[in-house]
Protein backbone atom coordinates (compact mmCIF):
# COMPACT_ATOMS: atom_id res chain seq x y z
CA UNK A 1 0.00 0.00 0.00
CA UNK A 2 1.15 3.57 -0.65
CA UNK A 3 2.44 5.88 2.14
CA UNK A 4 0.97 9.56 1.24
CA UNK A 5 1.41 13.03 3.49
CA UNK A 6 -1.60 15.23 3.40
CA UNK A 7 -1.00 18.68 4.21
CA UNK A 8 -3.79 21.44 4.50
CA UNK A 9 -3.59 24.19 6.78
CA UNK A 10 -7.41 24.34 7.62
CA UNK A 11 -11.03 22.85 8.83
CA UNK A 12 -11.45 20.31 6.24
CA UNK A 13 -14.96 19.84 7.61
CA UNK A 14 -15.36 23.40 5.96
CA UNK A 15 -13.78 22.78 2.72
CA UNK A 16 -15.72 20.40 0.34
CA UNK A 17 -12.81 20.54 -1.75
CA UNK A 18 -10.42 19.66 0.39
CA UNK A 19 -12.81 16.79 1.83
CA UNK A 20 -12.78 15.23 -1.78
CA UNK A 21 -9.29 15.55 -2.33
CA UNK A 22 -8.45 13.43 1.49
CA UNK A 23 -11.55 11.05 -0.18
CA UNK A 24 -9.28 10.16 -2.88
CA UNK A 25 -6.08 9.95 -1.48
CA UNK A 26 -7.79 7.39 0.93
CA UNK A 27 -8.27 4.89 -2.17
CA UNK A 28 -4.84 5.12 -3.55
CA UNK A 29 -2.84 3.92 -0.09
CA UNK A 30 -2.89 4.87 3.66
CA UNK A 31 -3.32 8.89 4.25
CA UNK A 32 -1.49 10.84 6.84
CA UNK A 33 -3.02 13.81 7.33
CA UNK A 34 -0.96 17.38 8.99
CA UNK A 35 -3.65 19.55 9.80
CA UNK A 36 -5.23 21.53 12.84
CA UNK A 37 -9.00 20.09 12.71
CA UNK A 38 -9.52 16.29 12.70
CA UNK A 39 -11.92 15.41 9.78
CA UNK A 40 -15.09 13.65 10.09
CA UNK A 41 -15.28 10.06 9.18
CA UNK A 42 -11.65 9.89 9.14
CA UNK A 43 -10.62 6.65 11.46
CA UNK A 44 -8.83 5.36 9.02
CA UNK A 45 -6.47 8.57 8.78
CA UNK A 46 -3.08 9.03 10.67
CA UNK A 47 -3.69 12.46 12.09
CA UNK A 48 -1.21 15.10 13.25
CA UNK A 49 -2.88 18.41 14.55
CA UNK A 50 -1.14 21.72 15.78
CA UNK A 51 -3.16 23.78 18.48
CA UNK A 52 -5.03 26.55 15.31
CA UNK A 53 -5.07 28.93 18.55
CA UNK A 54 -1.27 29.21 19.17
CA UNK A 55 0.02 32.83 17.72
CA UNK A 56 2.68 30.65 15.69
CA UNK A 57 0.19 27.96 14.94
CA UNK A 58 1.37 28.43 10.91
CA UNK A 59 5.06 28.14 12.32
CA UNK A 60 4.00 24.96 14.66
CA UNK A 61 2.12 23.45 11.65
CA UNK A 62 4.88 23.87 9.46
CA UNK A 63 7.28 22.03 11.30
CA UNK A 64 4.98 19.52 12.11
CA UNK A 65 4.48 18.86 8.55
CA UNK A 66 8.68 18.50 8.00
CA UNK A 67 8.41 15.93 10.77
CA UNK A 68 6.17 13.77 9.73
CA UNK A 69 7.16 13.90 6.10
CA UNK A 70 10.24 12.64 7.25
CA UNK A 71 9.13 10.06 9.65
CA UNK A 72 6.58 8.47 7.02
CA UNK A 73 9.13 9.04 3.98
CA UNK A 74 5.93 9.21 1.46
CA UNK A 75 5.50 7.77 -1.63
CA UNK A 76 2.96 10.99 -2.46
CA UNK A 77 2.89 14.26 -1.17
CA UNK A 78 -0.01 16.64 -1.52
CA UNK A 79 0.19 20.27 -0.83
CA UNK A 80 -2.69 22.51 -0.40
CA UNK A 81 -2.35 26.50 -1.39
CA UNK A 82 0.29 28.89 -0.63
CA UNK A 83 0.57 27.78 3.14
CA UNK A 84 2.26 24.97 2.39
CA UNK A 85 4.57 26.89 -0.73
CA UNK A 86 7.57 27.34 1.97
CA UNK A 87 7.90 23.04 2.39
CA UNK A 88 8.37 22.82 -1.37
CA UNK A 89 12.24 23.40 -1.42
CA UNK A 90 12.37 21.22 2.01
CA UNK A 91 10.61 18.63 -0.26
CA UNK A 92 12.64 18.85 -3.28
CA UNK A 93 15.72 18.22 -1.28
CA UNK A 94 14.56 16.01 1.70
CA UNK A 95 12.45 13.84 -0.44
CA UNK A 96 13.09 13.75 -3.91
CA UNK A 97 11.92 10.47 -4.98
CA UNK A 98 8.30 11.48 -3.66
CA UNK A 99 5.50 12.43 -6.16
CA UNK A 100 4.61 15.72 -4.87
CA UNK A 101 1.00 17.28 -5.74
CA UNK A 102 0.15 20.50 -5.57
CA UNK A 103 -3.54 21.97 -4.94
CA UNK A 104 -3.96 25.09 -5.57
CA UNK A 105 -7.34 26.44 -5.03
CA UNK A 106 -6.75 30.15 -4.74
CA UNK A 107 -4.33 32.17 -7.30
CA UNK A 108 -2.47 35.31 -5.86
CA UNK A 109 0.14 36.94 -8.10
CA UNK A 110 1.13 39.67 -9.42
CA UNK A 111 -0.60 42.92 -8.61
CA UNK A 112 -3.01 41.34 -6.23
CA UNK A 113 -0.88 43.22 -3.09
CA UNK A 114 -1.08 46.72 -4.30
CA UNK A 115 -4.55 47.35 -4.24
CA UNK A 116 -5.23 48.99 -1.17
CA UNK A 117 -9.41 49.92 -1.55
CA UNK A 118 -10.31 47.19 1.03
CA UNK A 119 -8.37 48.39 3.60
CA UNK A 120 -10.67 51.28 4.65
CA UNK A 121 -13.48 49.31 4.89
CA UNK A 122 -14.75 47.36 8.35
CA UNK A 123 -12.54 45.10 7.70
CA UNK A 124 -8.95 46.84 6.66
CA UNK A 125 -6.74 45.83 9.41
CA UNK A 126 -7.75 41.59 8.80
CA UNK A 127 -7.09 42.58 5.64
CA UNK A 128 -3.92 44.61 5.11
CA UNK A 129 -2.99 41.32 7.85
CA UNK A 130 -3.77 38.44 5.55
CA UNK A 131 -1.99 40.67 2.61
CA UNK A 132 1.71 40.35 3.36
CA UNK A 133 1.09 36.57 5.25
CA UNK A 134 -0.08 35.81 1.68
CA UNK A 135 2.68 37.61 -0.11
CA UNK A 136 5.28 36.39 1.91
CA UNK A 137 3.85 32.78 0.54
CA UNK A 138 3.39 33.69 -2.50
CA UNK A 139 6.81 34.06 -2.88
CA UNK A 140 7.72 30.99 -2.29
CA UNK A 141 4.78 29.66 -4.32
CA UNK A 142 6.60 31.88 -7.51
CA UNK A 143 9.79 30.09 -6.89
CA UNK A 144 9.14 26.47 -6.55
CA UNK A 145 5.98 25.53 -8.11
CA UNK A 146 7.88 24.15 -10.65
CA UNK A 147 8.98 21.68 -8.44
CA UNK A 148 5.83 19.61 -8.05
CA UNK A 149 5.03 16.65 -9.95
CA UNK A 150 1.10 17.74 -10.48
CA UNK A 151 -0.16 20.75 -10.40
CA UNK A 152 -4.41 21.35 -10.14
CA UNK A 153 -6.09 24.31 -10.51
CA UNK A 154 -9.69 25.07 -10.12
CA UNK A 155 -10.46 25.84 -13.72
CA UNK A 156 -9.11 26.82 -17.22
CA UNK A 157 -8.68 30.21 -16.65
CA UNK A 158 -6.66 29.31 -13.84
CA UNK A 159 -4.70 27.20 -15.61
CA UNK A 160 -4.06 28.90 -17.97
CA UNK A 161 -2.58 32.18 -16.19
CA UNK A 162 -0.81 29.75 -13.58
CA UNK A 163 1.24 27.49 -16.76
CA UNK A 164 2.55 31.15 -17.99
CA UNK A 165 2.60 33.05 -14.18
CA UNK A 166 4.85 29.84 -12.95
CA UNK A 167 6.73 28.75 -15.65
CA UNK A 168 5.15 24.98 -15.20
CA UNK A 169 6.34 22.63 -18.16
CA UNK A 170 3.20 21.73 -18.39
CA UNK A 171 -0.93 23.37 -18.25
CA UNK A 172 -2.16 22.64 -14.63
CA UNK A 173 -4.86 19.62 -14.45
CA UNK A 174 -8.18 20.79 -13.47
CA UNK A 175 -9.81 19.31 -10.17
CA UNK A 176 -13.28 21.51 -10.53
CA UNK A 177 -15.12 22.76 -7.71
CA UNK A 178 -18.17 20.96 -8.50
CA UNK A 179 -19.32 20.30 -5.04
CA UNK A 180 -23.13 19.11 -3.96
CA UNK A 181 -24.88 19.57 -0.19
CA UNK A 182 -25.51 15.49 0.31
CA UNK A 183 -26.31 17.03 3.83
CA UNK A 184 -30.22 16.18 4.76
CA UNK A 185 -32.26 18.76 6.35
CA UNK A 186 -35.36 18.23 9.48
CA UNK A 187 -38.27 19.77 6.51
CA UNK A 188 -40.68 19.88 10.23
CA UNK A 189 -37.56 22.52 11.90
CA UNK A 190 -36.61 24.29 8.68
CA UNK A 191 -40.55 24.84 8.06
CA UNK A 192 -41.33 26.43 10.75
CA UNK A 193 -38.37 28.57 10.81
CA UNK A 194 -38.23 29.83 7.38
CA UNK A 195 -41.78 29.33 5.65
CA UNK A 196 -43.31 32.12 6.70
CA UNK A 197 -40.79 34.34 4.30
CA UNK A 198 -41.63 32.02 1.31
CA UNK A 199 -45.25 32.12 1.54
CA UNK A 200 -46.16 34.83 -0.99
CA UNK A 201 -45.72 34.98 -4.87
CA UNK A 202 -42.55 36.54 -4.31
CA UNK A 203 -39.17 35.94 -6.24
CA UNK A 204 -37.13 34.80 -3.74
CA UNK A 205 -33.26 35.37 -4.13
CA UNK A 206 -30.57 33.62 -1.62
CA UNK A 207 -27.28 35.65 -0.99
CA UNK A 208 -24.77 33.29 0.89
CA UNK A 209 -21.91 35.20 1.58
CA UNK A 210 -22.65 36.71 4.62
CA UNK A 211 -22.66 40.68 5.62
CA UNK A 212 -19.51 42.03 4.30
CA UNK A 213 -17.57 44.89 2.23
CA UNK A 214 -15.10 42.39 1.06
CA UNK A 215 -18.49 39.90 -0.04
CA UNK A 216 -19.87 42.50 -1.82
CA UNK A 217 -23.49 42.29 0.29
CA UNK A 218 -23.94 46.09 0.55
CA UNK A 219 -23.33 46.81 -3.01
CA UNK A 220 -26.01 43.92 -4.11
CA UNK A 221 -28.32 44.77 -1.32
CA UNK A 222 -28.46 48.74 -2.86
CA UNK A 223 -28.74 46.97 -6.25
CA UNK A 224 -31.62 44.54 -5.16
CA UNK A 225 -33.12 47.70 -4.04
CA UNK A 226 -33.99 49.36 -7.42
CA UNK A 227 -35.87 46.19 -8.57
CA UNK A 228 -39.55 47.72 -8.53
CA UNK A 229 -40.75 43.76 -8.90
CA UNK A 230 -42.06 41.92 -6.21
CA UNK A 231 -38.60 40.60 -5.07
CA UNK A 232 -37.31 39.26 -1.46
CA UNK A 233 -33.85 38.82 -0.57
CA UNK A 234 -32.30 36.39 1.98
CA UNK A 235 -29.29 36.76 3.06
CA UNK A 236 -26.88 33.80 5.03
CA UNK A 237 -23.73 33.67 6.50
CA UNK A 238 -21.36 35.55 8.92
CA UNK A 239 -21.12 38.92 9.89
CA UNK A 240 -18.96 41.14 12.31
CA UNK A 241 -20.93 43.18 14.76
CA UNK A 242 -19.82 47.00 12.73
CA UNK A 243 -21.18 45.20 9.35
CA UNK A 244 -24.61 43.90 11.03
CA UNK A 245 -25.27 47.49 12.46
CA UNK A 246 -23.69 49.06 9.05
CA UNK A 247 -26.81 46.37 7.18
CA UNK A 248 -29.46 47.59 9.65
CA UNK A 249 -28.85 51.23 8.66
CA UNK A 250 -29.09 50.06 5.15
CA UNK A 251 -32.34 48.69 4.94
CA UNK A 252 -33.67 51.12 6.60
CA UNK A 253 -31.96 53.91 4.80
CA UNK A 254 -33.19 52.23 1.18
CA UNK A 255 -36.73 51.16 3.25
CA UNK A 256 -36.61 47.54 2.42
CA UNK A 257 -36.69 46.01 5.51
CA UNK A 258 -39.68 43.79 4.97
CA UNK A 259 -38.06 42.84 2.02
CA UNK A 260 -34.65 41.53 3.26
CA UNK A 261 -34.10 39.06 5.91
CA UNK A 262 -31.05 38.16 7.68
CA UNK A 263 -30.81 34.71 9.06
CA UNK A 264 -27.06 34.68 9.85
CA UNK A 265 -24.87 31.47 10.25
CA UNK A 266 -26.67 28.29 8.82
CA UNK A 267 -25.64 24.46 8.87
CA UNK A 268 -24.96 22.90 5.44
CA UNK A 269 -28.06 21.03 5.70
CA UNK A 270 -30.23 24.29 5.94
CA UNK A 271 -28.37 25.86 3.16
CA UNK A 272 -29.59 22.88 0.98
CA UNK A 273 -33.13 23.97 2.19
CA UNK A 274 -33.14 27.62 1.54
CA UNK A 275 -31.79 26.87 -2.06
CA UNK A 276 -34.34 24.42 -2.88
CA UNK A 277 -36.76 26.97 -1.96
CA UNK A 278 -35.03 29.86 -3.67
CA UNK A 279 -35.66 31.02 -7.19
CA UNK A 280 -31.77 32.33 -7.70
CA UNK A 281 -28.83 31.86 -5.66
CA UNK A 282 -26.20 34.67 -5.89
CA UNK A 283 -22.44 33.95 -6.85
CA UNK A 284 -20.59 37.63 -6.70
CA UNK A 285 -16.92 38.27 -6.81
CA UNK A 286 -15.02 40.82 -6.58
CA UNK A 287 -12.34 41.39 -9.53
CA UNK A 288 -9.59 43.66 -8.32
CA UNK A 289 -7.48 40.62 -7.65
CA UNK A 290 -6.50 37.62 -9.56
CA UNK A 291 -7.82 35.10 -6.85
CA UNK A 292 -11.60 37.00 -6.80
CA UNK A 293 -11.57 37.40 -10.78
CA UNK A 294 -11.07 33.87 -11.49
CA UNK A 295 -12.88 32.39 -8.60
CA UNK A 296 -15.61 29.87 -9.76
CA UNK A 297 -16.81 29.25 -5.90
CA UNK A 298 -18.45 25.19 -4.90
CA UNK A 299 -21.62 27.33 -4.32
CA UNK A 300 -22.65 28.03 -7.41
CA UNK A 301 -22.75 24.32 -7.93
CA UNK A 302 -24.46 23.30 -4.98
CA UNK A 303 -27.02 25.73 -6.09
CA UNK A 304 -27.60 24.43 -9.32
CA UNK A 305 -27.50 20.40 -7.48
CA UNK A 306 -30.67 21.93 -6.11
CA UNK A 307 -32.37 22.77 -9.56
CA UNK A 308 -31.81 26.21 -8.58
CA UNK A 309 -30.15 29.17 -11.47
CA UNK A 310 -27.43 31.54 -10.29
CA UNK A 311 -27.19 35.36 -10.41
CA UNK A 312 -23.41 36.18 -11.23
CA UNK A 313 -21.09 38.97 -11.53
CA UNK A 314 -19.34 38.80 -14.77
CA UNK A 315 -16.32 36.89 -13.86
CA UNK A 316 -14.70 35.04 -16.85
CA UNK A 317 -15.53 31.33 -15.20
CA UNK A 318 -18.89 32.61 -14.32
CA UNK A 319 -19.70 34.38 -17.32
CA UNK A 320 -18.74 31.14 -19.41
CA UNK A 321 -20.47 28.73 -17.38
CA UNK A 322 -23.79 30.87 -17.71
CA UNK A 323 -23.65 31.76 -20.88
CA UNK A 324 -22.30 28.45 -22.37
CA UNK A 325 -25.10 26.43 -20.39
CA UNK A 326 -27.80 29.21 -19.96
CA UNK A 327 -27.54 28.15 -16.33
CA UNK A 328 -28.43 32.20 -14.79
CA UNK A 329 -27.29 35.50 -15.66
CA UNK A 330 -23.72 36.96 -15.63
CA UNK A 331 -24.35 40.58 -15.14
CA UNK A 332 -22.53 43.33 -13.33
CA UNK A 333 -25.00 45.45 -12.96
CA UNK A 334 -27.00 43.11 -10.41
CA UNK A 335 -30.26 45.02 -10.54
CA UNK A 336 -30.85 44.30 -14.29
CA UNK A 337 -29.42 40.82 -14.11
CA UNK A 338 -32.34 39.71 -11.41
CA UNK A 339 -34.89 41.62 -13.59
CA UNK A 340 -33.15 39.24 -17.15
CA UNK A 341 -33.68 36.02 -15.17
CA UNK A 342 -37.31 36.66 -13.96
CA UNK A 343 -37.99 37.33 -17.42
CA UNK A 344 -37.29 33.63 -18.79
CA UNK A 345 -36.75 32.32 -15.53
CA UNK A 346 -38.51 28.68 -16.60
CA UNK A 347 -36.05 28.60 -19.91
CA UNK A 348 -32.96 28.96 -17.27
CA UNK A 349 -34.86 26.37 -14.94
CA UNK A 350 -35.19 24.12 -17.79
CA UNK A 351 -31.71 24.53 -18.58
CA UNK A 352 -30.21 23.80 -15.10
CA UNK A 353 -31.94 20.48 -15.15
CA UNK A 354 -30.22 19.58 -18.38
CA UNK A 355 -26.87 21.00 -17.08
CA UNK A 356 -26.86 18.78 -13.93
CA UNK A 357 -28.18 15.34 -15.83
CA UNK A 358 -24.52 16.02 -17.72
CA UNK A 359 -22.24 15.88 -15.03
CA UNK A 360 -20.57 12.82 -14.06
CA UNK A 361 -20.25 13.95 -10.20
CA UNK A 362 -19.73 10.43 -8.73
CA UNK A 363 -16.81 9.75 -11.49
CA UNK A 364 -14.63 13.14 -10.58
CA UNK A 365 -13.11 11.32 -7.58
CA UNK A 366 -11.88 8.38 -9.22
CA UNK A 367 -10.67 10.62 -12.43
CA UNK A 368 -8.89 12.62 -9.73
CA UNK A 369 -7.17 9.39 -8.44
CA UNK A 370 -6.12 7.72 -11.46
CA UNK A 371 -4.62 11.28 -12.40
CA UNK A 372 -2.23 10.99 -9.36
CA UNK A 373 -1.28 8.20 -9.53
CA UNK A 374 -0.34 8.53 -13.41
CA UNK A 375 2.60 10.73 -12.05
CA UNK A 376 3.66 8.41 -9.14
CA UNK A 377 7.69 7.66 -9.69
Amino acid sequence: MMKIVYVVYHDLNKEARSMEMLKCLETIGKVHLVSYVTPDNSDDVDVNLVDKKSPIALFLFLKLAKKVLLRVSPDIIVLHDSDCSVLLPFIKKKLPNSTLVYDSSELYIRGDFSNNRKLFGNDGFLIWVKQKITKFRSKYEKKYLKYADLVFAANVERANIMKDYFELSETPSIFDNIHRIDDCYDEKVCTEKYAQFFENDSFNILFAGGISEERKTFDYIKAFSRVDKNVKLNIVGSASSVALKQYKCLIKELDIEDKVQYWGFVTRAELRYLMQKSHASVVIFDMDSYNTMYCESGKCYESLFEGTPILASENPPLKRLCEKNMIGVSDNNYDEGILRLMENYSDYVESVTEYVRSIDYDGRINRLAQQIKSKVK
